[in-house]
């Protein structure tokens, strides 16, 4: 647990590290939204460009002051790090569908050329989402026990979707 902390904390400040300086700052509205035509390289040449509009509108008072009536604040914008690249590949499933039992069951069948086992892992997340599937792909879901006759998941087609899915799962399979 301590662990887990100490690489949550130090990713933070990798972060914190990469997004040290700003690359401008913005007057944001009172809704949340930047107002870009305010934007400038730092926190006084916004409060100045809000100064100057709202001079041209006959306002009497100071930047921050015109800010404050208006409900805006000014915030710094920072890069956006670039997310690591995630591995998207699902984890073999061949330990709950064997290639020769996928074989089988498809044999006969007409999915063009699509895979066969990536179809299966589509066809169980959406029974288990409540998704209506297609005859033949049913039936071949039955046949290799990842459905009941309730048409939800078994204990085994769990078993494929956690498997399949693991990469988008909290937590991994």
């Amino acid at each position: 647990m301590a662990s887990d902390i100490r690489a949550v904390l130090a990713r933070v400040q990798e972060l914190e590290a990469q997004q040290a300086a700003p690359l401008f700052y913005a007057a944001f509205g009172s809704s949340g939204a930047a107002l870009p035509q305010y934007s400038a390289s730092t926190e006084e040449g916004v409060i100045f460009n809000v100064l100057s509009v709202a001079r041209n509108e006959g306002f009497k008072g100071s930047g921050l002051d015109r800010l404050i009536e208006l409900g805006w604040v000014v915030r710094p914008v920072f890069r956006s790090p670039t997310p690591p690249a995630q591995d998207r590949k699902p984890l073999d499933t061949r330990p709950v569908v064997s290639d020769d039992e996928l074989e089988k069951a498809f044999a006969g069948t007409n999915f063009g050329g699509a895979d066969h086992r990536n179809e299966l892992h589509v066809a169980v997340l959406k029974k288990a989402s409540g998704y209506h599937c297609g005859h033949t792909i049913t039936t071949i879901m039955r046949e290799l026990r990842l459905i009941g006759a309730s048409n939800l998941p078994t204990k085994k087609g769990r078993k494929l979707i956690s498997l399949a899915y693991h990469s988008l799962m909290v937590g991994g399979p």
